[in-house]
């Protein structure tokens, strides 16, 4: 029975000297630690080989059975890991791969590995935790918005994904704090951002919902949820996060706009006419942007008429904007202009007056573009054709002439020869704004140049026709 006692006592010493020996491992890292707070500024590789020996030394503790129920235990080695990960000593290379990874492991360890008498966590510095966690968060977030940047859309998503679980990590120990979740949903619209630019629109999509869910109190969320329904043509989906989001926010001007945007697309023209009219009462604040979402309205829809009395709103509204002031113009000139050509279909002896009309609205269209902004080239283009379509008018009668009628004939066309000289010289003046732009479009280049070779054709100008035609000539 001795022999018996003496080796169950044996066998009792032996555990206890292995429990002893990883906290001994555990208290070694410390001092470690230690050493390379110390010694990271005075002397480098003192301080990462003392780094290296407490890694070696917190991996064997973690795996211990001894130490690996203990807080303390992973504390120390999220320590250790969060220097490998973010120290720029390039020795560490190496070990920085993963390291916040496993730093991020660690620390969530350390808050549910070991329990009072109670049953309450208890855990090692819990507020060094939190703060290193938090921190955590934001490096990933920062390397992924990077990425993002550099169209690197799997490793943003990826990391946004790492930066996500980091929160929720502290989440599940305090799973009243919004701030948290807001966090999460934050990250999550970011992959979903990612996911978007990837061309990943069903992963973007669910991304997104996890943002409302995990945040369903901010309406930012929500309107890109939307938003990104309607870019994914998904327009049952769009309107059901709408009417998801009235119910929980109420009328949102936001939602308001999309909205009268997606019953266009949905071809609801009542419904969007309805919208509109609700939009400018309901949020006077933002009466222009509705002003504007109806002046696309019945320009898609066609109705002419409409279009202009929208227009002449709009104009209203932003009399202090030159840049949407110079398009409502331009595309009253060309309303004007479509109303003329339909009107001239129509009848075109009898309705002249009318047309006459609609001919010089469109010019005051046109030339108030060009004043609000002379290298808005489209609307030269659009002044030299009324005068092509007068001279071509001309031309067209006299053609008509009895052949005996030669001094009718002639004068007609020296007339139509003035307005095709009024076009050249329209024509000439938005080529030569066009070419010195620096960002010039090469479409409108080429339609300055065959109109212009056309209208020196007429004007029997071969000097600048040749010219005109060795630049287009030259530009092949």
């Amino acid at each position: 029975m001795k022999s018996i006692r003496y080796f169950l006592a044996l066998g009792f010493i032996s555990v206890s000297v292995g429990a002893f020996a990883q906290d001994a491992a555990v208290l070694t890292a410390w001092e470690h630690l230690n050493t390379f707070k110390r010694e990271r500024e005075v002397n480098e590789q003192v301080a990462i080989d003392a780094l290296l020996e407490a890694k070696k030394e917190m991996d064997a503790a973690a795996k211990h059975e001894t130490t690996v129920a203990k807080s303390k235990t992973w504390k120390r080695r999220g320590d250790v890991y969060w220097l490998l990960g973010t120290d720029p000593s390039p020795r560490l290379i190496l070990a920085r791969k993963g390291a916040l990874d496993t730093a991020m492991y660690s620390y969530g360890r350390a808050l549910v590995v070991e329990f009072k008498s109670n049953g309450k966590p208890k855990v090692e510095e819990p507020d060094e935790i939190l703060n290193r966690m938090l921190s955590i968060g934001a490096r990933f977030a920062e390397s992924a918005q990077k990425n993002l940047k550099a169209k690197k859309y799997a490793e943003s998503i990826q990391e946004f994904g790492s930066a996500k679980t980091a929160m929720e990590i502290l989440a599940k120990q305090d799973p009243d704090n919004t701030s948290l979740q807001r966090q999460m949903a934050y990250y999550c619209y970011y992959q979903s951002v990612a996911a978007a630019e990837a061309q990943k629109v069903d992963e973007a999509l669910g991304y997104a919902q996890k943002a409302v869910d995990l945040s369903p109190g901010d309406t930012a969320f929500a309107v890109a949820l939307v938003r990104l329904n309607v870019f994914a043509q998904k327009f049952n989906e769009a309107q059901t996060a709408i009417d998801a989001a009235k119910k929980r926010f109420g009328s949102l001007s936001d939602l308001a706009l999309i909205e009268v945007k997606l019953a266009m697309e949905r071809g609801e023209t009542d419904r969007a006419a309805t919208l509109i009219e609700n939009g400018k009462k309901d949020f006077p604040a933002l009466k222009t942007e509705f002003i504007l979402e109806e002046v696309n309205f019945y320009l898609n829809s066609g109705n002419d008429e409409k279009a202009l009395e929208a227009i002449d709103q709009a104009i209203v509204a932003f009399s202090a904007d030159p840049a949407i002031l110079l398009v409502l113009n331009f595309n009253k000139g060309v309303i004007n202009d479509q109303i003329a050509e339909n009107l001239e279909k129509k009848d075109a002896k009898g309705l002249a007056d009318q047309i006459a009309e609609r001919r010089a609205a469109a010019k005051i269209g046109y030339e108030k573009t060009i004043e609000l902004d002379p290298n808005y080239t489209a609307a030269y283009l659009q002044l030299a054709n009324a005068e092509i379509i007068k001279a071509n008018a001309l031309i067209k009668k006299a053609n008509d002439l009895d052949i005996s009628k030669v001094k009718e004939y002639e004068a007609l066309k020296e007339e139509a020869k003035v307005f095709f000289s009024n076009s050249a010289s329209i024509l000439e003046k938005g080529y030569a704004n066009e070419k010195a732009k620096p960002d010039s479009d090469p479409n409108r280049i080429d339609t300055f140049q065959k109109t212009l070779l056309q209208v020196y054709t007429k004007l029997e100008d071969a000097a600048k026709r040749n010219a005109i035609k060795a630049e287009m000539e030259g530009g092949k």
